[in-house]
């Protein structure tokens, strides 16, 4: 037997399926965030490399891909050298375990989704093992 509660709340009680598609809430895209700098070689070699590949995959088209790339090591986890709309991530990711020991270990890759970091690897290895996947996963299609 339902109370007097539940039947009140139950008023308030939209199904998604059955909101107006204006009203759902749009699932953002995953993005990539790669961080380097101009003193790393593993960056250069990521770049040379790996990158080509990645923007030309079937996974890059299903998400925001941003480089955060100034010129030196330290420069990388300062805010100015940051967009405005990604520094939460850098706050984020500096109060974190790994950002605390490892801030400057590049190259350093960042997926987020719905405005979370799901998941940061430094490395050429780390990407190919971890990234990858991880984005594979996260796009549906083949990274």
């Amino acid at each position: 037997m339902l109370n007097r509660r539940a039947i009140a709340l139950s008023a308030f009680a939209v199904p998604i399926a059955a909101a107006p598609f204006g009203l759902r809430a749009q699932a953002a895209k995953p993005m990539v965030v790669f961080l380097g700098n101009d003193q790393c070689g593993f960056c250069k070699i990521w770049r040379a490399q790996a990158e080509p590949d990645f923007t030309s995959s079937d996974a890059f088209k299903k998400l925001d891909y941003r480089v955060v790339h100034p010129v030196t090591f330290e420069a990388m986890l300062e805010e100015k050298s940051w967009p405005d709309d990604l520094q939460w991530v850098l706050t984020d990711f500096l109060m974190s375990d790994e950002g605390a020991q490892h801030g400057l270990w590049t190259p350093r890759f960042f997926l987020v989704h719905d405005h979370k970091i799901a998941l940061t690897v430094t490395g050429n290895d780390a990407w190919k093992a971890r990234m990858l996947p991880a984005i594979a996963e996260a796009t549906g299609a083949h990274a």
